[in-house]
């Protein structure tokens, strides 16, 4: 007898903890990349929603396409709360 796998999500990955504009780090193998979304949707892959972002990544002055789960957001403070 196959056991189904229990899935709490329409989709693999979530694009909703991202937002156009966010700052956000990935790794690829031994680099490390920083960049900006510029677009946040979902495909079809599989049979299944696929998280995937648009990221315009500062070291290469290119847009990528980047699977949501391996994006972090970086946390910025805004300018006006900074303290001198």
């Amino acid at each position: 007898m196959i056991k189904k796998m229990k899935v709490f999500s329409n989709s693999f990955g979530k694009n909703d903890k991202f937002s156009i504009g966010d700052v956000v780090r990935w790794s690829d193998l031994s680099k490390k990349f920083i960049g900006i979304i510029n677009d946040v949707h979902l495909e079809e892959e599989g049979g299944r929603d696929v998280a995937w972002a648009t990221v315009y990544v500062y070291a290469d002055e290119e847009r990528r396409k980047i699977l949501c789960l391996n994006l972090e957001k970086i946390n910025i403070s805004p300018i006006n709360s900074m303290e001198n």
